[in-house]
């Protein structure tokens, strides 16, 4: 009678924890799934900002905006000035 009892104890155990796994492993699925969508909706929100942001820099007056060339001509200048 005491090694059925005992087994069945053992038994019980095993569920109860398989149980609290499954529970366990149910919470990480969910807090991984919620982060997953917070990571998108940042993302989207970025390429959006991005988006906007091209879009102003379209609109700027010539004179706001550094071409390449005007960048290299001012790196001339500053090394011109160092040389001297």
């Amino acid at each position: 009678v005491y090694g059925v009892c005992r087994v069945h104890r053992v038994t019980e155990f095993k569920e109860f924890t398989m149980f609290a796994l499954l529970i366990l492993n149910s919470i990480t699925l969910l807090a991984l799934l919620i982060l997953l969508v917070y990571l998108i909706i940042s993302i989207k929100k970025a390429y959006k900002n991005l988006v906007e942001l091209n879009q102003v820099w379209r609109f700027l007056p010539p004179e706001e905006k550094i071409t390449k060339k005007e960048e290299s001509k001012s790196k001339e200048e500053l090394e011109d000035r160092w040389m001297k």
